[in-house]
């Protein structure tokens, strides 16, 4: 189980017990001050209902109040000697109430530093609450004022960016694509039967467990075997991205997995059956036949394969079998695995070439990015780091797909929440439309809308499940646990 995973997954004890710890503070009396780090409104609700049934009263000042004392001061001030306000628990509500009280985190900064003695002389507690930007903007620039604060409560957690390990993939050539439209395109006697069946593979567009032996069966009976395995590559291709419901994800698996594989690995093209194969099942969090998978593909490069960059393409698979087998294991140790990856990486490094070097470079980012939970100024460096990654893909191998989720989401957690579209990829694609979802479905929540982010979580969980992205579908039920604890029993603010 990825670290991040166990984070969310254990949020809501987590939470419970920070609060608790929080109001044993409170109520063993003397002077606090609290900051806590949110991004939802549900947080707010959630704490401020708690701090009511524990019998405290609070102040929440709105922007008006502060503004017609002139300033943040000027309001600590009038309270000094009012001890009736001293009693009350003053929060200041920089995600909603006094969201645009300030123009930019300069002045929010610079003046909760400025006020520092004021805040406990009022009151004799005080709350802060900060959405993530200014939290840290706070905790870096704000020197005098970080000293003064008894407790941090950080209630972000509630979810984490859904990415699992990177695998390498290797595409397809172009060659083959050819070779099949070649095919079908080529309608004389000799060819006929093979063009009907091919352009009968092109039109599959929903996974029917019929159709699937009945295609498969005609396949089978191609005696040519060049045009057999490209109709078998080509039939998988489409069986694999054919559409399906949750409930007949797993016959499509039974199928697929019933193809007889035993292929002539003189040909390259069962390389690339392979490799689509063991993707398929390793997103259906079936490890072991995944690794299997990987392993054919491997022992095809090393008896057949020509090319100059053989070696570094053995040791990428060699990293998916080893990532197969971590997961597999299920035993969290991400240090260990990445020791493990770069043993595999560390072949001929006086000669390896740049474009090597800067593609292991990526793929070790990703890696540690989809093993660790990140601070938000982390999430920030990973996000310049993923948007500086140049020309690291190629013919033989990519990262592609994984570097644009994780650009979807970095984007995505360090831009206030918002989505990331970019036109030169295909977002429309089966795994961009679900993380889009999920983006979505966070970016309700965060906002207060509750019902509108649950109707988006079950479009997500069916996508995922549809597509055969267990992995997702399972860290995703975590996330939505997180949303309902939050959104349960809670009230509105008054």
């Amino acid at each position: 189980m990825f670290d991040k995973v166990k984070v969310i997954e254990e949020y809501k004890n987590n939470f419970n017990s920070n609060f608790s710890e929080m109001i044993e503070m409170l109520r063993n009396g003397g002077k606090h001050l609290i900051m806590i780090n949110s991004n939802s409104c549900f947080i707010f609700n959630k704490i401020l209902l708690k701090l009511k049934r524990h019998g405290f009263n609070i102040c929440i000042p709105k922007c008006k109040d502060i503004q017609d004392s002139l300033s943040l001061g000027g309001f600590l001030r009038k309270n000094i000697n009012n001890n009736v306000f001293s009693r009350e628990i003053l929060i200041l509500d920089f995600t909603n109430n006094l969201k645009y009280l300030y123009d930019d985190n300069v002045d929010l900064v610079n003046n909760i530093n400025v006020n520092r003695d004021l805040f406990t002389l009022a009151y004799d507690n005080v709350i802060i609450i900060s959405q993530q930007p200014e939290f840290y903007q706070i905790l870096k620039y704000a020197y005098d004022f970080k000293t003064c604060v008894n407790y941090y409560f950080d209630t972000t957690k509630w979810f984490c960016s859904i990415l699992s390990i990177p695998i390498i993939d290797l595409p397809s050539p172009a060659s083959i694509n050819r070779q099949i439209f070649d095919l079908r395109r080529n309608v004389d006697i000799s060819n006929h039967d093979y063009s009907r069946l091919f352009d009968r593979i092109s039109m599959i567009k929903k996974y029917d467990s019929s159709l699937f032996s009945q295609t498969y069966s005609e396949i089978n009976n191609i005696e040519e075997n060049s045009v057999r395995y490209l109709a078998i590559y080509f039939f998988i291709d489409r069986i694999i991205n054919a559409s399906n419901t949750p409930n007949n994800f797993d016959t499509k698996k039974k199928d697929l997995l019933g193809i007889n594989y035993k292929l002539d690995y003189n040909m390259d093209i069962c390389i690339y059956i392979f490799i689509k194969l063991a993707r398929f099942y390793y997103n259906a969090c079936e490890y072991i036949i995944a690794k299997n998978f990987f392993e054919n593909a491997l022992f095809a490069i090393i008896d057949s394969w020509e090319n100059p960059s053989k070696e570094y393409v053995i040791s990428f698979i060699e990293c998916n079998i080893v990532v197969c087998e971590y997961m597999e294991k299920g035993n969290h140790n991400p240090e260990l695995l990445i020791e493990k990856i770069k043993q595999k990486l560390s072949i001929n490094k006086r000669n390896k070439p740049e474009y090597i070097s800067n593609f292991e470079n990526a793929y070790e980012l990703l890696l540690r990015e989809s093993l660790f939970h990140h601070s938000y100024p982390q999430h920030k460096d990973i996000f310049r780091e993923i948007i500086n990654i140049d020309d690291i893909d190629n013919t033989l191998f990519s990262i592609e797909e994984a570097r644009n989720i994780s650009l979807m989401w970095e984007h995505f957690i360090v831009s206030d929440f918002n989505t990331y579209i970019n036109s030169e990829y295909e977002y429309n694609a089966p795994i961009y439309n679900v993380h889009n979802t999920i983006l979505h479905m966070i970016n309700l929540f965060v906002n207060g809308y509750y019902q509108d982010a649950k109707q988006c979580y079950k479009k997500a969980d069916y996508l995922a499940r549809s597509y055969g992205l267990i992995n997702i579908s399972m860290i995703l039920r975590k996330i939505n646990n997180n949303m309902v604890f939050f959104n349960h029993d809670t009230t509105p603010p008054i």
